[in-house]
């Protein structure tokens, strides 16, 4: 079996013509260089070094692996570069997953930021409310409403999101409303729903503040609507206050020293403080350790 490490000597060997000299440029003694070419040609089955004069003389054979270990030498160092440089920049795919209303009104709008900050990065941004998980790496980076649960998060409250009831501006001014909207299987638009409206009114539930927004547009009830996406909507009117749900930010523990991560972490706090900077928690500082007092030896 051919090892690398033999392959070495014999490189260092062609470049430097001694003993002396490949042993100095690897850090070894004479010995090793000696012992690592007589098992490179025990591998082969034949020598590749002829001693002659005094000298070491490369075999034709050897030549043509000399060529062949210096472009693999150029692979390994072209690959250990590309892997140093992965680790300095941002570079690669990133898969951000947000709530529609938030990746559209917020996070579309500020792409560019990012994209021209750091050109080798392939950005994903996927709009949806469905809780998509970086532990089993459905997603890089997840914006979320309301603080999510699982072991292996790094999770950091970057803001809150106001909410209001809209309905449509050609819906009779003082009329009650016929039926409600609100997001599907979400805890807290069902309790905002029973602390205004009697439960016995019809409601409509929907997976998507988009659809949400048309539906009331078009006056088919009561929605319970982000206002950073509603409030500009001049088919809207605001009816009812619908109170805040924090936001969050969350990123795999194992994953926050990536340069990705890194990039687009700070990217999602600046744009999120530029959005609704009085909503924009600091960043907490680190924990300080707490001096343990040397213990009492008693005698």
């Amino acid at each position: 079996m051919i090892r690398w490490d033999d392959l070495r000597v014999l490189l260092a060997l062609s470049r430097g013509r001694t003993a002396k000299r490949a042993s100095e440029a690897l850090a070894v003694d004479e010995t090793t260089i000696h012992r690592r070419l007589d098992a490179l040609g025990a591998a082969l089955g034949t020598p590749l070094v002829l001693r002659a004069r005094g000298k070491l003389v490369l075999t034709p054979l050897a030549e043509e692996i000399v060529r062949e270990a210096a472009e693999m030498e150029r692979c390994v160092e072209r690959a250990a570069g590309q892997a140093d440089r992965a680790l300095r920049e941002a570079s690669g795919k990133i898969r951000i997953t947000a709530p529609q209303f938030f990746a559209s009104a917020v996070l579309g709008p500020a792409l560019p930021e990012l994209i021209d900050r750091h050109r080798r990065l392939a950005v994903e941004i996927i709009g949806t409310d469905l809780m998509l998980d970086p532990t089993r790496a459905e997603t890089d980076v997840a914006i979320r409403i309301d603080k999510p649960k699982g072991d292996g998060l790094l999770m950091r409250r970057i803001g809150r999101v106001e909410f209001a009831w809209y309905a449509s501006k050609e819906l009779p001014r003082g009329e009650p409303p016929k039926r409600v909207l609100h997001y599907q299987t979400k805890r807290y638009h069902e309790d905002e729903r029973a602390r205004i409206f009697d439960l016995e009114l019809p409601a409509v539930q929907c997976n998507g503040e988009s659809v949400l927004r048309e539906a009331a547009a078009a006056g088919a009830g009561w929605a319970l609507l982000p206002t950073a996406t509603a409030a500009s909507d001049a088919r809207l009117v605001r009816k009812e206050d619908g109170g805040h749900r924090d936001l969050w930010l969350v990123v795999h523990k194992d994953q926050r020293t990536d340069p990705r991560i890194v990039a687009v972490r700070a990217w999602v706090l600046e744009t999120v403080a530029r959005f609704a900077p009085e909503a924009t928690p600091p960043e907490p500082a680190p924990k300080k350790r707490a001096k343990r007092s040397p213990k009492k030896t008693t005698r």
